[in-house]
């Protein structure tokens, strides 16, 4: 695939806009902000964040990877896939 890490930067924040409701428009949604504390997710939203990006980026995320030091941001997720192979 060869993404680069801004088109990926961009596909984790396709995936946070289509599979989770945000008062923020995704595009005002900075890299640091946290899922939690700074936009509101609860359980329910990062489950469906994490089936979204499974079936986009065509990996699976154990449930011990499901952690906010993995997934809490933005440039965690792009950093998590990017370890995990999605290039």
């Amino acid at each position: 695939m060869g993404t680069k890490p801004a088109d990926l930067n961009r596909a984790v924040r396709e995936v946070l806009a289509e599979r989770v409701v945000v008062t923020v428009d995704p595009d005002e949604i900075s890299d640091d902000d946290l899922l939690v504390e700074d936009l509101g997710l609860d359980s329910e939203a990062l489950l469906s964040l994490v089936i979204g990006l499974e079936d986009r980026f065509e990996v699976e995320i154990p449930d011990g990877d499901i952690s906010m030091a993995n997934l809490g941001t933005v440039s965690r997720m792009v950093g998590y896939l990017s370890r995990v192979g999605v290039s």
